[in-house]
């Protein structure tokens, strides 16, 4: 009888043991397991509160939402913190700004032009009356530009209101209702200059120019920009945004340019002889090879140049002169009627009335095209 109650002690003793094991095992740390509706919780270090399965919004797919109660297992720890949510689609440099120039593009004011309409194929940009100017084919030389031939033309001037004086700056080219792009070199300045749009012609009397000026309220210039005149690149906002009829110019994404084609420079600057003829004027050039182009200027100047930043161009007897900085480099757009592609900015290059036979140098834009879109289109 002794023999069968200390068996019987044994076992019980065992019994408890083992219970105790399973605890310490599997219960002890486990609280939560028998948590309450809203009670705080913690899986997988993350903090959390008790909620139904159903309301528990996260966006943490990683874990797997753990019951707060073993009675109710629709009550689960769900994560108070949220991971971030990754940017599925991240913005290319010029994919902006091919989007927004097939905006601008709708805007345009154009019909086909009557003679032989199926030889001359719209890539040419030569078989559209824009605006009522017909274009024709590019013929290197300079002249006088028509009305409304470039509507994204701008001319940006300082006017100092105690004297009534106006000092003319440099060129644009407006990119936006709101941007004007142009050189860093330009003598502009926020809430002291102007931009002139909308007009061929200018004059220096400040009446003439209130219905086609806007002030520039803000003035960004390319933070690499240096006295070299690397990255001479500007953007400048308006204050005001412009009327729907000064159509912005499309913005070369990185494949337009290439040896010996043609390019449209515009601007306002003076001659040959130093005169302005106050009125827009156009030259007709060909694109010269970068690597050529930097090696004259090395050479006779001493200067140098980067390459992948750059662009060349050269006609004899016609070119950019003073005052024209800024001013775009440009080609009839290859898909969209009536619209020119912007390829360069108007930097430097000899003085125009030395006939040195120096090519002109231009800020290529497509390498600044994402620096570009971050300001006036941010995502």
């Amino acid at each position: 009888m002794r023999t069968v109650q200390i068996s019987i002690l044994t076992i019980s003793a065992l019994l408890l043991f083992v219970a105790l094991i399973l605890y310490l095992s599997f219960g002890a740390g486990r609280d939560e397991t028998q948590l309450n509706l809203n009670a705080t919780c913690k899986h997988e270090n993350l903090t959390g509160i008790c909620k139904s399965k159903d309301e528990c919004v996260t966006n943490i797919t990683s874990v797997i939402l753990e019951s707060c109660n073993e009675g109710d297992p629709s009550l689960v720890c769900c994560p108070l913190e949220k991971a971030p949510i990754p940017n599925s689609h991240k913005r290319t440099p010029g994919e902006k700004a091919k989007e927004m120039c097939m905006i601008y593009g709708k805007t345009a004011n154009y019909r086909r032009a009557p003679l032989f309409p199926h030889i001359i194929g719209p890539s040419s940009g030569e078989d559209f009356i824009c605006d009522q100017v017909k274009r024709e084919p590019l013929r290197i030389g300079g002249d006088t530009a028509k009305e409304k031939e470039f509507p994204h033309m701008a001319l940006i001037f300082n006017y100092d209101a105690e004297l009534g004086k106006i000092s003319w700056s440099c060129g644009g080219s407006i990119v936006s209702p709101e941007f004007i792009l142009g050189a860093a070199h330009c003598p502009v300045s926020k809430h002291f200059s102007y931009a002139m749009v909308g007009t061929n012609a200018f004059k220096d009397t400040v009446e003439l120019l209130e219905n086609n000026t806007v002030e520039i309220s803000d003035v960004f210039i390319h933070p690499d920009f240096n006295n070299n005149h690397d990255n001479d690149i500007a953007l400048f906002k308006l204050s005001t945004k412009l009327k729907a009829s000064e159509i912005p110019i499309c913005l070369d994404t990185g494949s337009s340019i290439s040896n010996n084609m043609m390019v449209i420079a515009t601007g306002f600057g003076i001659n040959e002889r130093q005169i302005s003829k106050g009125i827009l004027q156009k030259v007709i050039l060909n694109i010269v090879d970068a690597e050529l182009c930097a090696a004259e200027y090395e050479r006779l100047l001493q200067h140098q140049m980067h390459l992948e930043h750059t662009v060349c161009a050269y006609a004899e007897d016609t070119d950019t002169c003073q005052g024209d900085s800024g001013g775009p480099l440009q080609i009839y757009h290859s898909e969209l009627p009536c619209m020119y592609t912007q390829i360069g900015i108007i930097s430097y290059g000899p003085n125009c009335s030395l006939r040195t036979n120096l090519p002109g140098v231009y800020t290529k834009v497509s390498p600044y095209i994402g620096w570009i879109e971050d300001i006036v289109w941010p995502a």
